[in-house]
Parts: C-alpha cells; sequence; structure tokens
C-alpha cells in the first residue's frame, strides 16, 4: 500500500517532466548486454536514447504508383503478420498471426509491419481474424493502429472501423513518406530498454542486474535504484512489461525511473530501496 501511495504521489511530477520521449530508430541490431556489473559514472543521464543507430531518413518520392505484396515487409524490431493478400488498388487484408505461446490460442493482438513506396498514397488494410483474439472487441473500442516514418514521431490512423458481425477490423491512413512502419499502438523495443539499461546503469546508486531469460531468450532485468541503507528502509517493488504488447506499462515506469535518478528524486532515494522491472 504504502509503495501504490507513493508512486501515485509522484504520477502527476514525472508524467508532466520527466516522460521519456520515443525516439529509438526502428531497425536497432544493439549489442548491449548488461549483466549487472556496476561501470563507473561516465556521463549524466538525459531523455535521450543511443545515437549508435541512425534513424530512417527515406526518400519522400515514391517511383510506385501501385503497392503489391513484396512493399509490405515485417522482417522489422517486434514485427509480426500472417498471411496477406492484395484485394484491391493500395488495398490489403492479412491475418494476425498467433503470439508466441501456441497453449493459448486466443492470443491474437500484436502486428507490426514496414511499408516501402508509401509516398503519397492511401492505402487500406483489413484484418480478418480479430474474433480469434481474446481482445476482439478491443478493436472496436481502444485500438487505433499507429505508424511512424522515423521510429521517433508516432501518429494514429485517421480511419478505423470494426464489424461485429465478421470480425473485420479496417483502418486506413494516407501516407507522406516513402517508409512507414505500423503497429496496433506505440511500441517499445527490445533495443530500447538494452540501451536504457546500459545507459543508467553508469549511475553510483543504480545496479542493474538480470533475473533470467524470457522464452525467446532476452533478458528479464531487475533494476534498483537507492541511497538508502536496505536494512533500515522499506522496499518498493514495481513490475512493468509482464505482457508483452501493453508498451504503456514500460513507457510509465521509464519516466518514473528517469524521476527517481534526477536530482529531483534524490529524497526518495535516500529514504526508499526501488527494485524495477522496467
Amino acid at each position: 500500500l504504502l509503495g501504490i501511495l507513493l508512486a501515485l504521489s509522484l504520477a502527476s511530477t514525472f508524467l508532466l517532466h520527466y516522460n521519456y520521449p520515443i525516439n529509438n530508430p526502428i531497425n536497432s541490431n544493439g549489442t548491449n548486454n548488461i549483466d549487472g556489473n556496476k561501470t563507473p559514472p561516465e556521463t549524466p543521464l538525459n531523455n535521450t536514447d543511443s545515437n549508435s543507430n541512425p534513424p530512417i531518413t527515406p526518400p519522400k518520392q515514391a517511383n510506385k504508383t501501385s503497392l503489391d505484396i513484396n512493399d509490405i515487409d515485417s522482417a522489422i524490431e517486434s514485427g509480426s503478420l500472417g498471411n496477406i493478400t492484395k484485394t484491391g488498388e493500395n488495398e490489403f487484408s492479412f491475418y494476425l498471426r498467433a503470439d508466441k505461446d501456441s497453449n493459448y490460442t486466443s492470443w491474437y493482438y500484436w502486428f507490426g509491419f514496414k511499408i516501402n513506396n508509401s509516398y503519397n498514397k492511401t492505402v487500406t488494410f483489413h484484418i480478418m481474424n480479430t474474433k480469434k483474439s481474446y481482445q476482439s472487441e478491443g478493436f472496436a473500442t481502444w485500438c487505433t493502429p499507429v505508424y511512424s516514418y522515423d521510429g521517433k514521431n508516432w501518429s494514429r490512423v485517421d480511419y478505423k472501423e470494426y464489424n461485429s458481425s465478421n470480425g473485420v477490423f479496417t483502418f486506413r491512413q494516407h501516407f507522406t513518406s516513402n517508409s512507414v512502419v505500423i503497429h496496433p499502438s506505440i511500441p517499445y523495443y527490445y533495443s530500447q530498454l538494452k540501451d536504457y539499461m546500459k545507459e543508467i546503469s553508469k549511475l553510483p546508486f543504480v545496479n542493474v542486474t538480470v533475473l533470467g531469460k524470457s522464452d525467446e531468450g532476452r533478458n528479464v532485468y531487475l533494476t534498483t535504484i537507492t541511497e538508502a541503507d536496505p536494512s533500515k528502509s522499506k522496499t518498493i517493488w514495481i513490475v512493468s512489461g509482464q505482457h508483452a504488447s501493453e508498451s504503456s506499462g514500460p513507457l510509465l515506469v521509464r519516466g518514473l525511473m528517469n524521476f527517481l535518478v534526477s536530482p529531483e528524486g534524490a529524497l526518495y532515494r535516500r529514504e526508499y530501496v526501488w527494485k524495477i522491472c522496467p
């Protein structure tokens, strides 16, 4: 209860002043590997991601007047796309893929792909199998797909429609650049998390360790932030990211962590031990 009340009391502060901007490039193959070893502080933590991979800067002018299947590519970070067919001029139908564990066959939600040659085209997509998803009605209410030209700035599509009788979810958008990435919601890529763990671990009051591995071999991190005596202070546990497609939780926790490591967060570092799974 203490942890919940304290986190709520801080929420307005870090959301207004420490909310982390989404500014990582889409295709990142970073090799950072945090193993829990402390690294001496080198530079103050700031609210920017690693610049080791430049953002996508595609040309604006497209050479094609009509898109085909080969212009749609799911081989990107957090990419996922089932069978897709072309059903009209710049119009496509596709199926959601089941999530990782085949024992949970109702987990159909996430998708991600890049469109090439998208400049000055209005493209329509129909998701054909949302009724297989446990979140089928979610497509009718809160799901508004997002798109980005550079991996930094995300916008929601202008048009969406859900047909409750057959479970087909339709969305449409006019694009003004020659390459665009689409997801059901703003993503928080694993490469972003790795870069952030590497950066934040440089601070003297932060310790990053690896609790274990995910089903697909990715690190599950534990970040300890404190300047308090653990034997005399209360510990606050915060967990996020346990549902892979719900990126809002990790983004919120990242804003909290930015606050805790800032000068304004010094009081809370001295009073409490923060254990955070980001």
